[in-house]
């Protein structure tokens, strides 16, 4: 038997994709190939039982966070090795896996491994962030722009204009602790996020065990246009409308019976409400002697 197990997403539209890297990858570490073109948790599934240690991940956060998602629901003894090769790599930066592919399979072949975090929506697990309200709207809409043929930055500019003409802010309702917040929109990140300028940038550690909320209270579409200005000046924070905390649980409900969440680039309909969890160490992920 091999000693690895590789699964890779052949679908990767980034330049560094499988196509562009999978004779590098498979010279150098001979592995067992599989490809998704069928449910990750049924490849899983029978890569544990061959008795596969490593299974090795080759594509963005989209495809880690499935895979890791596979292994955690049926054979959370397997360990998980990163092969950065998507339009986002946030995970593997943040668990400080070489970017380049070279790098990446030096650090796989010298098998220093850590615990990792995962967080938990319902019965879904992610690796980075999973967001409620309009997130997960511009996804969608972008991902639809882009079915129809549009590149994935003019679908984006598309998308965003539309959420602009169509945008109705819905109140969503966040608990923890016996206590509940009105909100529009919310973001839960696996362990504690730096706000970098528009976004959240990386994290330090990712075994703090802990929950990054940022929730935006009810805003009308001009107040929302305001509140993003001040975000690419970097001081959102600041801004009365928006709240950050630390949690190691909360559930996220609304009116209807079902929530459009996103997870790590994924976009699903889920049953509402939405309990969200942290599972401290839950992850065995091969990754440098300096990460984490």
């Amino acid at each position: 038997m091999k000693k690895y197990a590789l699964i890779a997403n052949p679908h990767s539209k980034s330049s560094g994709g499988w196509d562009a890297s999978k004779d590098r990858i498979i010279e150098t570490l001979d592995p067992d190939v599989y490809l998704l073109t069928r449910p990750v948790h049924e490849i899983v599934a029978e890569i544990a039982a061959k008795g596969h240690r490593p299974v090795i991940a080759v594509g963005g956060d989209g495809t880690i966070s499935c895979i890791a998602d596979a292994i955690l629901t049926h054979a959370p003894e397997l360990i998980l090795g990163v092969i950065p090769a998507g339009t986002l790599n946030h995970f593997a930066k943040d668990a400080g896996i070489p970017q380049d592919i070279e790098g990446a399979i030096e650090c796989i072949q010298a098998a220093h491994t850590r615990q990792v975090d995962v967080g938990l929506v319902n019965e879904r697990h992610f690796i980075n962030n999973s967001s409620v309200g309009i997130y997960p709207l511009l996804v969608l809409n972008r991902e639809n722009f882009q079915k129809a043929g549009h590149t994935k930055w003019i679908a984006f500019i598309r998308a965003a204009i539309k959420l602009a003409y169509t945008y109705r802010s819905s109140t969503i309702l966040f608990g923890t602790g016996g206590s509940s917040k009105r909100v529009s929109s919310i973001f839960i990140g696996n362990n504690r996020y730096v706000l970098e300028g528009i976004g959240l940038g990386g994290r330090q550690r990712l075994d703090e065990s802990i929950l990054t909320i940022l929730m935006i209270a009810p805003l009308s579409l001009f107040k929302l246009v305001v509140l993003s200005l001040r975000a690419i000046r970097g001081n959102v924070l600041s801004d009365r409308a928006v709240n950050m905390v630390g949690v190691t649980s909360c559930q996220v409900s609304g009116k209807k019976k079902s929530l459009l969440v996103s997870f790590d680039g994924e976009i699903a309909r889920m049953r509402s409400p939405l309990t969200y969890s942290i599972k401290p160490k839950a992850l065995r992920v091969i990754c440098s002697t300096k990460s984490i």
